[in-house]
């Protein structure tokens, strides 16, 4: 049976060394799709992380202008957000129990023949072990109400945090792409 790289080869609609290897490239650059790379194009970087950065630096600078009242405002919304998220979390997490343990006890009063004993024990393991790791009990800390202070300086060290992890990822992202396109160069010249 082909494989996604070898179908096109089976079908005979890729003849040429070249656009089997350019079809195999596919595997070691990044490309989406199934498509062969538009080689006579150099690769640029995805902008995601860029364009995060962007949004996280202005960001900072949108909190770091609110006024007092403002962020007196934002820590009272940004604490009953978190209270109402965790108390549907907590919902969540108790109803899917509970239908687990339904259907549990629904497979335990199934009268089976002798022959479906493997299957109704991997039924039971599945429920069993979906419930152990769906369901679970955390103890998550106390949320406090902050200040208005408090919750900007939170506020700013977070987007602080998140604007690192981007600036990371967009250097590794340039990286792969320049590795990328070196890499297709090398393939062009050697074909």
């Amino acid at each position: 049976m082909p494989t996604g790289y070898t179908a096109k080869v089976n079908d005979g609609t890729i003849t040429t060394l070249k656009d089997y290897a350019l079809c195999c490239l596919n595997a070691f650059v990044r490309n989406c799709d199934d498509t062969l790379l538009d080689v006579t194009k150099t690769l640029q970087p995805d902008p995601y992380h860029l364009e995060k950065i962007k949004e996280i630096q202005d960001e900072i600078v949108t909190t770091l202008t609110l006024t007092k009242n403002d962020c007196e405002i934002s820590a009272k919304r940004f604490f009953e957000k978190e209270r109402c998220y965790r108390e549907r979390d907590i919902q969540c997490r108790q109803e899917i129990r509970q239908r687990y343990i339904d259907m549990i006890n629904k497979i335990n009063l199934w009268q089976i023949p002798e022959e479906l004993t493997k299957l109704r024990d991997f039924m039971l393991d599945q429920l069993t072990e979906s419930k152990r790791s769906d369901c679970y009990e955390c103890d998550l800390p106390t949320i406090t109400k902050l200040s208005g202070e408090e919750w900007k300086l939170q506020k700013i060290q977070d987007l602080c945090e998140t604007l690192i992890y981007h600036t990371k990822e967009w250097r590794k992202e340039c990286e792969k792409t320049e590795k990328d396109n070196h890499l297709i160069k090398t393939l062009l010249e050697s074909l």
